[in-house]
């Protein structure tokens, strides 16, 4: 009985432990269920970003330079070198502002700076900001490294004037209905007075070289207009280096006052330039002189010019400075007798003469200054191109072909303008108030402004007073004298001479038969639209309606019945009926 007790009991404990023991049941299988329509497929999972593939360099091959890269500048490390890196960091604020908050920091005592190179470059600031000129130049002079000086006033008369760097004002938002205040439209202007340059002028260090003395001109152009007859008077009693009695000083007086001195002002910079035979006086005497014959074109003016610049060509040293006198004597020779200037120009062309580096000099002017607002300067390098063509001309006689591609390449120069006035070229007639609004008529002159506006075309009778003539003409090759006489006749009807483009067109015709006639039909389609009487628009119908359909009711009352020849249609009908 007892054992019957136990065993059962045995069994119920273990029973536990051995269910832990078994794996667990598995799920049964799920049943799949199909919809009975059709649904879009699951848009796939975007794929991880990964880094670019990077393509495979080509390799080098032996023997072909290798460009380093860029090296970074090294930094200062010797007390002078950081002395001149503060120096030519140094940034200047003449603009009103700048110069109050200069005059105030300077009367303030100033901080103790531990970097004797900040300190230096911080005080150099303040004064050229100030403007007080005297304690610059004791602090410049008293720098204490070699080149210091230099660099430093280098750097004062190239970065004085430059416009200070301003940074964008944090501006707080506006609230929804509060006016908008403006913007401003411009900056502060730096300030310099003709006081504070011959200031600055007069503790310039020794030796300046053309460099400085070309930033000294750009300064003294800063101040607006420079009164150079007080300026030239306090030059000659001497400012600092420049000026004086030494022949240095007043070498950099007449550099200093060349590039200003223009027409009548020239006699201020003239008083300073020695008649010597040096080559910077041979070729400032001679810009001088001519300026000054510019502005006042007397026979005694004209005569010393001329003289000037003929000694410059025949004693000058340096080619640069002789091809310039020769071309300044292009507008000299104008007024000469006309044997004078013939055989000055033929000269040019003769054994050792620079006359083909002067048509390479004037055709790349023209090319250069192609739809430039300067109109006169355009029309005086054609006339300096046919001036030096004429002397080729004369000088080669009959010889003519070695000369064929210097003649070719001088016409190209007178064809880019032709072509872009035979292009462009609208004259803008002015209407008269009397007359009634055409709104073809006003397109065609908006399109006349526009296109003379944007392409700048010279007038049609500067290009043919400069054309080339027969002889030039004849050396061309068989295209490029084609394409010339084409542009020649068609700058003859812009210029509305009628005859002599039928002449011109009657010439091509000889020599290019197809494109003399492309020419007459174009010629005669606008001759005949401009001779239209509708003026080349469209005919348009009466303004005012027809009375017997308008007023059909009260005209058939009015008026007997209308007879068949008494209509107002073309098919024989009333239109009353």
């Amino acid at each position: 009985m007892t054992r019957r007790i136990i065993l059962p009991a045995l069994g119920l404990g273990l029973l536990p432990f051995l269910a832990l023991g078994q794996a667990p049941a598995k799920p049964p299988r799920a049943t799949v269920i199909t919809p009975a329509i059709r649904v879009k497929p699951a848009v796939p999972a975007k794929p991880i970003r990964t880094a670019p593939a990077t393509t495979p360099q080509p390799a080098i091959a032996t023997g072909q330079a290798i460009t380093p890269p860029p090296a970074k500048a090294a930094k200062p490390e010797t007390p002078q070198e950081k002395l001149h890196a503060a120096l030519a960091a140094v940034k200047f604020d003449r603009t009103p502002d700048g110069i109050l908050d200069a005059i105030d920091a300077l009367t303030k005592k100033a901080k103790p700076q531990k970097e004797k190179a900040k300190a230096a470059a911080e005080r150099f600031r303040l004064l050229a900001n100030a403007g007080q000129w005297e304690k610059l130049g004791e602090h410049i002079r008293s720098l204490p490294f070699d080149g210091s000086e230099e660099k430093a006033y280098r750097h004062l008369v190239t970065a004085l004037l430059r416009p200070p760097s301003t940074r964008p004002v944090a501006v707080p938002p506006i609230p929804g209905g509060a006016p908008v205040p403006p913007k401003p439209t411009s900056k502060p202007r730096p300030m310099l007075t003709q006081e504070d340059f011959v200031a600055i002028l007069a503790f310039a260090p020794a030796g300046p070289s053309d460099a400085d003395v070309a930033a000294l001109g750009n300064l003294l152009r800063g101040v607006g207009q420079p009164n150079l007859s007080s300026l030239a008077k306090r030059l000659e009693a001497g400012i600092g280096r420049f000026g004086g009695d030494s022949p240095d000083g007043r070498k950099l007086a007449a550099q200093l006052l060349q590039p200003l001195a223009q027409k009548s002002l020239a006699m201020f910079a003239l008083q300073f330039v020695p008649e010597s035979d040096d080559d910077w006086a041979l070729e400032m005497r001679a810009k001088l002189l001519t300026e000054s014959w510019l502005s006042k074109p007397s026979p005694p003016n004209h005569n010393a010019a001329w003289q000037a610049n003929e000694k410059l060509i025949a004693t000058v040293k340096d080619d640069t400075r002789r091809l310039d006198g020769i071309r300044r004597g292009f507008t000299l020779i104008a007024k000469l007798p006309k044997d004078k200037a013939d055989d000055w120009m033929s000269r040019q062309f003769r054994e050792g003469g620079p006359g083909l580096k002067l048509i390479q000099l004037v055709q790349s002017d023209v090319q250069r200054n192609l739809r430039g607002t300067n109109f006169s300067a355009r029309g005086e390098n054609l006339r300096s191109l046919k001036q030096i063509v004429g002397a080729l001309l004369a000088e080669a006689g009959g010889d003519l072909a070695k000369w064929r591609v210097p003649l070719t390449i001088a016409a190209e120069a007178w064809l880019i303008e032709a072509e872009n006035t035979v292009s462009h070229f609208r004259p803008v007639v002015q209407r008269s108030n009397t007359m009634v609004y055409d709104p073809v008529y006003e397109q065609q002159r908006m399109l006349a402004q526009q296109k003379s506006s944007r392409y700048k075309p010279l007038q049609p009778a500067v290009l043919l007073e400069h054309a080339p003539g027969e002889a030039w003409l004849a050396a061309l090759p068989e295209s490029r004298r084609a394409r010339a006489m084409a542009a020649l006749a068609a700058t003859l009807t812009k210029d509305k001479k009628i005859m002599q483009a039928l002449d011109e067109i009657e010439r091509l015709a000889k020599l290019n038969p197809e494109l003399a006639s492309l020419m007459a039909n174009t010629f005669l389609t606008s001759w005949a639209q401009a001779r239209n009487p509708n003026g080349g628009a469209k005919p348009r119908m009466p303004t005012s309606p027809c009375r017997c359909i308008t007023h059909r009711g009260q005209a058939a009352r009015r008026s007997p019945a209308p007879s068949k020849s008494a209509t107002c249609g073309s098919s024989g009908k009333s239109s009353i009926d």
